[in-house]
């Protein structure tokens, strides 16, 4: 809890009641340990770079897969435990796309 301090002032200068200031401060802390949380996830993961999803080029993509790709990035292949399957010809992005799935499931906690 290292902004309880400001979690306070907040509070009083708000006129919060107790319970509210509770609340906030908890809700706080939530965050920041989910926050910890997935930088622990991106951590272990050891990524060579890190490739954020804004960054890839789906220009590269057949039409009819960018709205696949774009419900990739959503994780529930992750949690029905379906394999992917990448394929194309060198420097098209497939690592890159890779990364930035495996980052987008660490930053949702899969």
């Amino acid at each position: 809890m290292r902004h309880h301090r400001q979690v306070a002032e907040e509070a009083a200068q708000a006129n919060l009641g107790y319970d509210r200031f509770l609340w906030a401060l908890a809700a706080q802390e939530v965050a920041q340990r989910e926050q910890n949380r997935q930088a622990q996830l991106i951590r272990a993961a050891r990524f060579p770079a890190l490739k954020e999803w804004a960054d890839v080029d789906c220009s590269c993509l057949p039409q009819r897969s960018k709205p696949q790709v774009l419900e990739l990035a959503r994780g529930e292949y992750i949690r029905q435990a379906e394999p992917l399957l990448s394929m194309g010809n060198p420097g098209l992005g497939k690592t890159h796309l890779a990364t930035a799935l495996a980052l987008a499931a660490c930053r949702q906690g899969d």
